[in-house]
């Protein structure tokens, strides 16, 4: 999963907290998300995440998914990106992504 929709699942269950765990994309660094609807609070607090997507044809799983990640701060996430020029995208503090991520998956499973 990328990290948009990991942050998105509680939201699509209703607010149940979720616990995500991750490894920053360029060090392997370990990282613990946890979520509760919109609200989400990480180990190491820095946590950051890149939004991105590559210029290509093809599903979002092939373009985007593996340009979505989490990083332990805002200086690993712009490192990874001026490594992968390829690859457009922002960073985003956690609270960001989190809104972003119930946005998109909240309402998916409401009758």
């Amino acid at each position: 999963m990328c990290a948009v929709d990991a942050l998105g699942m509680s939201a699509m269950l209703g607010g149940v907290e979720v616990v995500i765990d991750s490894a920053d994309a360029s060090t392997g660094e370990h990282i613990t998300v946890t979520v509760r609807g919109e609200d989400a609070a990480a180990d190491p607090v820095t946590t950051v995440v890149f939004i991105g997507a590559q210029s290509a044809q093809g599903p979002s799983a092939d373009t985007c998914c593996n340009h979505l990640n989490f990083f332990t701060d805002r200086r690993a996430a712009e490192a990874w990106a001026t490594a992968h020029p390829h690859v457009d995208g922002i960073v985003v503090d956690l609270a960001e992504a989190a809104r972003c991520g119930a946005m998109i998956f909240g309402p998916l499973l409401d009758s």
